[in-house]
């Protein structure tokens, strides 16, 4: 089958790729630069030059591939009213270029930047990102898959791990070592879960495979995480064991001591049913280990 990929020279884009490739899908990717064209050539892609601003191009490929995959996001994330906008553009393409085919859409809420908090709509139980952190590209999933249409959203866990590291990590520690403290934002309670970057891969080749036989599928929403979760508290307390440097509670309103991380620090790992089909991520022991020492040196003080 022909498959269409952006973000397809990402830390999971690329490891989507490979697995396509193994099973024989014939897979194209959004190139938006002569480098990443090079790159998708190297492992047996076939290049599309585009990007997400460049909606005619999204939508022709949406028409001709069987099926889209989309993990692309922009590529300034911080600036997150711009990328909202365009990432609800490129989704607004793909969508209309699928029409009515029944042709799977895989489509992203979330990464190592911006994970978005979900609650259950009251009226259908469906997941929904609240409204005080608008995220344009799901409101418009939620409204296709209101429509029966055979999409798919996948929430990735805050933490995506590959190589053992994680992208947010070292922002965390990095930030830690510049102001000389692990702060965390009011009690810290919240939930954070990882992903290894493989694992997110083979749920989203899952997903599209359990699509592709079940076009009626009752599940539009899956979540790549593991079970490996902790509080945010005893995740900076781990960081900062590890980095040298005391930890403490900031105030939630305190917005300038991470910037643009500051409202993923708020947020939970969303709950979301298990998969009708058997998927068992790996644990990574990157987030455990923070997790453990933060509980020892809580335990100890």
């Amino acid at each position: 089958m022909k498959i269409f990929v952006t973000g397809a020279t990402g830390i999971i884009g690329r490891a989507v790729v490979r697995e396509l490739l193994q099973q024989d899908h014939q897979v194209l990717g959004l190139a938006r630069t002569e480098q990443s064209a090079q790159e998708l050539r190297n492992i047996g892609v076939f290049p599309i030059s585009g990007s997400l601003g460049t909606p005619d191009v999204l939508l022709a490929m949406a028409q001709q591939a069987d099926a889209v995959i989309h993990l692309g996001y922009p590529r300034d994330p911080a600036d997150f009213p711009h990328a909202d906008s365009l990432d609800a553009l490129a989704v607004s393409a793909l969508a209309k270029g699928i029409g009515d085919s029944g042709k799977p859409l895989l489509l992203t809420s979330g990464n190592s930047m911006f994970n978005m908090p979900l609650t259950p709509h009251p009226a259908t139980k469906q997941p929904q990102a609240p409204v005080h952190l608008p995220h344009k590209s799901i409101q418009l999933a939620n409204r296709l898959i209101a429509q029966d249409q055979p999409v798919a959203l996948i929430h990735l866990a805050p933490v995506v791990l590959s190589a053992a590291s994680s992208p947010l990590l070292q922002k965390l520690r990095h930030i830690a070592l510049q102001k000389g403290t692990a702060a965390y934002l009011g009690t810290g309670q919240n939930i954070w879960r990882s992903i290894q970057a493989a694992d997110a891969a083979h749920l989203y080749v899952l997903v599209l495979n359990y699509l592709l036989q079940n076009s009626d599928s009752p599940q539009h929403h899956f979540l790549a995480a593991t079970s490996d979760g902790g509080n945010l508290r005893a995740i900076t307390t781990g960081i900062g064991q590890q980095v040298g440097v005391p930890t403490r509670a900031l105030p939630e309103t305190q917005s300038d001591w991470f910037g643009s991380l500051h409202d993923l620090l708020l947020l939970d790992t969303p709950r979301i049913q298990r998969p009708p089909f058997k998927w068992q991520p790996t644990v990574p022991t990157v987030l455990t280990d923070l997790i453990t020492a933060g509980r020892q040196q809580e335990l100890a003080g």
